[in-house]
């Protein structure tokens, strides 16, 4: 974990015996397009967040590791903003698509729109979304064996000293709670059990 504000630059020891690999993880997003205007205890304004200033963080660590980056987001990329919401959220799909994320999880938010909607909103991304432990009852297969762009779980290869490969492998899970914390009716799915 870094600390953003004691960041210091990716260690070009060749001494150094360490493969090192920044991995940016967020989650959450919930259509924060725009900064949040927020006033501290002496009244002072301050902009948080937002989608430029991501995709900047972003940019920067992975030009600083060359490579050896991973970014990946653990889901709720729908709800929260009036702009997500007036686009049915595709304008989140199209910032991740433009930004390069590696690979997102599925938020429980992310079925607010029905199982058609993000079958149909996660075949257009051009990343996986990581999704082990979610099961159509009906069919009785899991997610990643029916819906196009869906993994259990993905390998990342980084190319690292003497042209050798470090391998990091993901698992996606959705949170068992995903279906009482959901608008709509997801009873259609179960969410197994972590392990």
């Amino acid at each position: 974990v870094i600390n953003l504000t004691n960041y210091k630059f990716p260690v070009k020891d060749s001494s150094d015996k360490l493969i090192r690999i920044a991995i940016l993880g967020t989650n959450d997003f919930h259509g924060g397009i725009f900064p949040t205007q927020f006033s501290d205890s002496n009244n002072k304004n301050y902009k948080n967040g937002g989608a430029i200033n991501l995709y900047s963080y972003a940019k920067f660590l992975r030009e600083q590791w060359e490579g050896q980056f991973l970014w990946l987001d653990g889901g709720d990329q729908f709800q929260g903003t009036m702009e997500c919401m007036l686009s049915d959220c595709t304008i989140m799909r199209d910032y991740f698509n433009k930004v390069g994320v590696d690979g997102i999880g599925l938020g429980n938010h992310d079925f607010d729109y029905g199982l058609d909607y993000l079958r149909d909103f996660i075949k257009k991304q051009n990343f996986p979304v990581l999704a082990a432990n979610v099961k159509n009852n009906k069919s009785g297969k899991y997610l990643y064996e029916e819906w196009d762009n869906v993994l259990a779980y993905n390998i990342y290869e980084f190319k690292v000293a003497n042209e050798k490969t470090l391998k990091i492998g993901v698992i996606g899970l959705a949170t068992k709670t995903s279906p009482s914390q959901t608008s709509t009716d997801i009873s259609s799915l179960t969410f197994e059990d972590y392990y």
